[in-house]
């Protein structure tokens, strides 16, 4: 859990590709860090380099993380509280988008995985939402 945390954005960040994830941390992790990436590589069929990148549609993401090891989840839970008790130098749409994605599709995710995470993540947003949706 703790080497597919490490490298959960390494897909995206910083091309690994699949091979390299395998032999060096093998089936688990390697699994792990391909589903928690978001983006899917188009590869030259005759290069074998990266040519292109596909997004996976957020229905199609959070539905496959929602069905695996709580191990991922966990990882996933975690990168989020992370992510949303500090926005830094995003813009107020960029974190009104983020809010609604995560009250839509992580708290569910993490409601079934660790009740400790769901409660963090619903007063992170909770206070993100007082901040970037003033009642007036």
């Amino acid at each position: 859990m703790i080497a597919t945390a490490l490298l959960h954005d390494s897909r995206e960040d910083a091309f690994i590709p699949t091979k390299v994830l395998l032999n060096l941390f093998g089936d688990e992790v390697a699994g792990g860090v391909l589903l928690l990436s978001k983006k899917i590589p188009a590869f030259d069929p005759r290069t074998g380099m990266v040519v292109a990148w596909a997004k996976k549609s957020p229905e199609e993401y959070y539905k496959a993380i929602a069905s695996v090891d709580p191990s991922v989840r966990l990882v996933k839970c975690a990168d989020r509280l992370d992510n949303v008790s500090d926005f830094g130098g995003w813009t107020d749409e960029r974190k009104r988008k983020y809010v609604v994605e995560t009250r839509t599709y992580v708290l569910p995710i993490a409601g079934k995985t660790d009740p400790w995470f769901a409660a963090k993540i619903e007063s992170t947003i909770e206070e993100a939402e007082r901040q970037l949706f003033p009642v007036t």
